[in-house]
């Protein structure tokens, strides 16, 4: 992109007035993710940008129209919302600034669903406290422009065509009133704050706690363009939270969408010309016509956001390699365009291969600002196996911003996903210690945008349009130059010689002239000739080492020699910990220290160059030196000693797994959990903590399992897999629940664990549940059952009855599972259970629902619902409220149907469920399809395609193709319906379920009919 001159500028923007297609920005805040999906949902072809200070947006277009829309999460309150509303309108300078989102209502006129445009923003806590409080209001006017658009939107109706068809005619009311902000949830009538209202504010119709902080924030951008569109979610008294219960929130923030966008695509951009100009120049930037046509400004004194997305290590100076980095920065244009070009470097170990392509990344960043990506695929690491291609998309993904639920859980998908984010981003990707073309296939980009520099240990084949660079050691001018950088120049012109013989016995290895170095450097008495002497004596040590490790052996064994005791200590033991990353708490466990303790010392150890820094007081080793520490503790440390540093570590995983576990999944019965029940660990205060928690230390717990395995610590082992449980199956990480369950049963079994055993058969039986083998799955829960009646476990032979009852409806084995959960009904009623009795009931619901004996179905599920409300269990409240909506759907009762689906579906988002947010959104398709709205019952149903996938889950990925198949016949598009219907029977084939043979029913209908185009009638 080039800069123009003034008069360049001046007739691109005059040519910009004649380009009708030209976009121009609408920023809209919103303070709940319900709000912000709202808004969402009516933008296509979008994607994310993240602030250097790390806020997160996604930019969107209104189809058919000349607006894009930049949309972001503020949180509740006024001064967050006024400091990232400064930030987003200098970074993306809007011509509008829009707030969308729900309120609570000040007047009785306004019902729930309504909509109010603010025409006044009355910030009511200023104020003077005397004896009686003296009210010092501040409010600000909207935009006069805006307001007349509101208002006649608001007169036509039009707008209320982004609703769903049921709901379009009658719309909810507009109201265009004044509305007050303030700091606090207003629930009660009766309440000081809402009778101060009354008093000061008594014309203001509506109360929420972010658009004072948005008006502060237009204002000190010379009165940008702003208006404020809020769903009234509840009147603001005491029946506040049955009103949110109801759904009420999803419909007001879906509304106050609906105007939004519909007010925006309205909008002739040209009226607000003047607004661009103004923040051009106020803020001394330069606006410039890109290569699209579109106009974009550069700041002098902002920087766009995709440029601080960087994930690469400390950059390094290197010594030598000019003419390897120059090879690639200065590599010419491919002769095939538009191809990914990939640069694969090879060497041996420690050869620096990794410090080369981060310092060529950190050169090519001004051509490729959008993203700088590193990630260790751990190819060649002592005692790790090579990181899976969806593991490593995961890691990167997660760069991006995107949570682990966000994710898709089949490795294609992710790749697609990955793809398709960046796409558009000039970005450098490093795939560092490599172990073959297959692994990091799946990770590369599918754009020249980014450029891809691939390191390992061998050299890449199967990879097309790639250039192989090899390294060798350095030489030996390059060594002398690399220890002196180091040293000193002084010492090592003291003894020149000595030094040209230090440089050969470490090889000219880059990683061992590092270490030997640093412990020159840290003795600063000794002479060059005593430590030659005392490296020649390390390297005879190490004669049965390959060639090329010898150095590197020496200069590790001098610096480990020169240690206090107890940072040798905790690098020997560090070797035993087989995860990727340790912290301090993990450390300590290692040596039984405290955390303090082990913090210095992993400090102490990184001085020397042995240990390398991850992020956040994490460490990683070298993969030759984690190789080292392992041959180190077991020449020096004792078995026993080696056994208990490992039992400690187990111990203090499964502390803090179980402190986590107990939070993600509360109401697990005393009975099943094997864990420590007086645990008293506090490190985690919520959820969504104890969730990212595991995410970080995953790959550690799976190791530690692992070892714990191998060095027999069943009753441990067996701890740390039921902790772990919950979290694996809520992630979709089934695959690896399995392996560690099998370990867990199998050591139970050989030591004649009755209780543990019958824990890790229930364990592997949901796991493979979750994968869709439901005959092993009944096999393993038929072993815990016959455990748990040994044992005269009631309660755990009550919640075996209950899976086993689920698992054979599944199947479509309806009387066993109607008999095995009546029983488990009766047995949890008899204990007290009353989580399990509701969830035994909506079990028991389903099968009836199978059996079509619906109005028993319904009994069973309203029961279900009214325990899991009185018990705040707001995961089993989402899945029976889904449930009812689809039994009220079969016996077409459409409309309470879409009621309990729409609050269903406004619960599980808020809950960030993916499992559940499939099968709502399925639900959702086959109602539709049902009431003839075809185009609509495809939108759900690829939403809950979308979700299934992220959740792994083969059975709503099925149910999802099925119901699009449904709606596309529906839709007149028979051949089409014909392939999804083959792809949905296919998987329900592989999982053995009774949908199959349904599915199979349509097909041969469509191949009897020739492919007909008559509608399909699921009655």
């Amino acid at each position: 992109m080039t800069q123009r001159t003034a008069d360049d500028v001046e007739d691109s923007v005059v040519a910009l007035r004649f380009q009708s297609h030209a976009p121009a920005t609408a920023l809209v805040l919103c303070a709940l993710g319900l709000e912000y999906q709202a808004i969402r949902s009516h933008l296509c072809e979008l994607e994310t940008r993240v602030h250097q200070m790390g806020t997160r947006y996604e930019v969107g277009k209104i189809k058919d129209t000349p607006w894009l829309v930049t949309i972001a999460l503020t949180g509740p309150g006024n001064v967050g919302t006024a400091a990232l509303a400064e930030r987003s309108v200098a970074a993306f300078k809007p011509a509008i600034l829009v707030f969308s989102g729900v309120a609570g209502a000040l007047k009785d006129d306004l019902r729930l669903g309504d909509v109010v445009v603010a025409t006044r923003i009355d910030a009511y806590h200023g104020g003077k406290a005397t004896e009686d409080f003296k009210a010092r209001p501040v409010t600000w006017p909207v935009s006069h422009r805006l307001e007349q658009v509101a208002r006649h939107a608001a007169l036509s109706g039009s707008w209320t065509s982004l609703l769903p068809e049921e709901e379009q005619s009658p719309g909810p009311a507009v109201h265009l009133s004044p509305i007050a902000a303030g700091e606090m949830v207003v629930a009660s009538r009766n309440s000081a704050v809402y009778r101060y209202l009354e008093l000061h504010y008594n014309d203001a119709v509506a109360i929420e706690m972010e658009s004072a902080g948005l008006a502060g924030a237009a204002h000190l951008n010379d009165a940008l363009p702003t208006l404020v569109v809020r769903g009234i979610s509840d009147m603001a008294d005491s029946r506040k939270s049955l009103a949110d219960r109801s759904g009420w929130q999803h419909r007001a923030a879906r509304n106050a969408a609906a105007f939004t966008l519909s007010l925006i695509s309205s909008l002739n951009p040209l009226e607000f010309e003047n607004t661009v100009q103004r923040t051009v120049s106020d803020h001394s930037q330069v606006p410039i016509l890109s290569g699209t046509g579109t106009l974009q400004v550069q700041s002098k004194e902002l920087e766009t956001v995709p440029r601080c997305i960087n994930f690469l290590p400390r950059n390094v100076a290197l010594m030598g390699r000019t003419d390897e980095v120059e090879k690639i920065v200065e590599a010419p244009v491919p002769r095939i365009p538009d191809v990914l070009v990939i640069d694969a470097v090879a060497g041996m170990a420690g050869v620096g291969k990794t410090a080369l392509a981060v310092h060529t990344a950190y050169r090519l960043m001004p051509s490729y600002p959008d993203a700088q990506f590193f990630i260790d695929l751990h190819g060649f690491t002592a005692g790790q196996p090579p990181i899976d291609p969806k593991e490593a998309l995961g890691v990167l993904l997660r760069m991006l911003g995107f949570s682990a639920d966000e994710l898709p859980q089949n490795l294609d998908a992710r790749s697609y996903f990955w793809r398709s984010q960046v796409a558009r981003m000039r970005s450098v990707l490093i795939l560092d210690n490599a172990l073959n073309a297959a692994q990091v296939a799946p990770l590369l980009p599918g754009t020249p945008k980014c450029r891809v520099l691939i390191t390992s240990r061998r050299r890449m084949t199967g990879l097309d349009n790639f250039r192989s660079l090899s390294l060798s050691c350095l030489s030996r001018q390059e060594s002398v130059r690399l220890i002196e950088r180091i040293v000193g120049e002084d010492r090592v012109a003291s003894d020149r010689r000595s030094i040209e013989e230090i440089v050969e016995i470490c090889g000219r290895l880059p990683l061992a002239l590092h270490i030997a170095g640093s412990r020159l450097r840290e003795h600063g008495g000794w002479s060059l000739s005593f430590f030659k002497e005392k490296l020649k004596a390390a390297h005879s040590t190490t004669a049965a080492l390959r060639a090329e490790e010898k150095g590197l052996a020496a200069s590790i064994n001098l610096s480990y020699s020169g240690l206090p005791n107890n940072c040798k200590k905790m690098f020997r033991r560090l070797g035993l910990h087989d995860g990727p990353i340790f912290s301090a708490v993990s450390a300590a466990a290692l040596v039984g220290t405290s955390p303090e303790d082990a913090d210095s010392q992993l400090e102490t150890l990184y001085s020397h160059s042995l240990l390398e820094e991850s992020t956040d007081g994490r460490y990683h080793f070298h993969d030759l030196l984690r190789e080292y520490a392992k041959e180190m503790t077991k020449k020096l440390d004792s078995h026993q000693d080696r056994e208990h540093a490992i039992k400690r570590l187990t111990s203090a995983y499964i502390e803090k797994s179980t402190a986590a576990n107990s939070i993600v999944d509360p109401h697990t019965p005393a009975s099943r959990s094997t864990s420590s029940p007086d645990c008293t660990e506090t490190f985690i205060s919520d959820r969504d903590e104890a969730m990212a928690w595991f995410e970080s230390e995953r790959l550690n717990l799976l190791a530690v399992v692992r070892q714990a395995a191998e060095q027999h610590l069943n009753e441990d082992l067996i701890k740390l897999t039921d902790s772990l449980s919950a979290f694996m199956n809520i992630r979709g990480y089934a695959p690896n629940a399995v392996e560690i369950h099998e370990l867990a049963r199998a050591a139970a079994h050989a030591t004649h664990d009755s209780r543990g055993e019958m824990v890790s058969a229930e364990n592997l039986g949901a796991a493979l549940w979750e994968i869709g083998d439901f005959s092993r799955a009944r096999h393993e829960f038929d072993i815990a059952l016959n455990l748990a009646k040994h044992l005269r476990d009631e309660p755990a032979t009550a919640r075996l009855l209950d899976r086993i009852g689920f698992t054979l409806e599944r199947t479509g084995e309806y009387s066993t599972a109607v008999s095995c959960l009546n029983e488990s009904l009766s047995m949890r009623r008899k204990v007290g259970d009353r989580y399990g009795e509701a969830k035994t009931l909506n079990s028991l619901g389903a099968v009836h629902w199978r059996l079509q004996e619906y109005a028993t179905a319904m009994e069973c599920f309203e029961k279900a619902l009214g325990i899991r409300r009185d018990i705040s269990d707001r995961y089993g409240e989402v899945r029976t409220l889904s449930n009812i909506g689809f039994t009220l759907a079969q016996t077409r009762q459409f409309h309470h149907a879409y009621d309990y689906l729409n609050e269903a579906l406004d619960l599980a988002t808020r809950l960030d469920d993916r499992q559940i947010l499939s099968t709502v959104y399925n639900n959702l398709g086959y109602l539709k399809c049902l009431t003839g709205s075809y185009e609509a019952g495809i939108r759900f149903s690829e939403q809950g395609l979308s979700f299934a996938r992220q959740a792994g889950s083969m059975y709503q990925e099925a149910r999802a193709l099925d119901a699009l198949a449904r709606n596309y016949r529906g839709e007149g598009l028979p051949e089409k319906a014909l392939t999804l219907y083959r792809r949905a029977r296919d998987m329900f084939d592989r999982l053995g379920v009774p949908e199959g043979r349904e599915v199979q029913r349509e097909i041969q209908s469509l191949e009897h009919e020739g492919l007909g185009n008559q509608v399909f009638d699921k009655d």
